[in-house]
């Protein structure tokens, strides 16, 4: 990530970050922020309402058709052989889009 962002770039994480971070980000200048969806209404922001237009034109969009999920394959139940089909089909390297796992905990 450090050697392929150009200077002045920007790296957007949805998740919490464990390790310190490259120091060449630094020298690059580069902007290194977080986002979490519910910030805004979870510290009463004042821009708190903008979630609600966010929020809407994702809906409309994927009413639209304009977005759609990511998800191509949807396992059930969730047990031990459907983790393991989950485990077996990411080992491939084969797999394109999500792969979901849900429904009742069976043994």
């Amino acid at each position: 990530m450090a050697k392929t962002i150009l200077p002045q770039g920007k790296i957007c994480s949805i998740l919490p970050v464990f390790k310190p971070l490259h120091p060449a980000l630094f020298s690059k200048s580069v902007t290194f922020s977080f986002e979490l969806m519910y910030t805004r209404s979870v510290y009463q922001t004042e821009d708190m309402v903008s979630q609600h237009h966010i929020l809407k034109q994702l809906a409309d969009w994927v009413e639209e058709g304009k977005i759609r999920s990511t998800m191509t394959q949807h396992l059930s139940p969730l047990s031990p052989a459907t983790l393991k089909e989950a485990y077996e089909n990411l080992l491939t390297g084969q797999t394109i889009g999500k792969i979901v796992v849900e429904g009742p905990i069976q043994s």
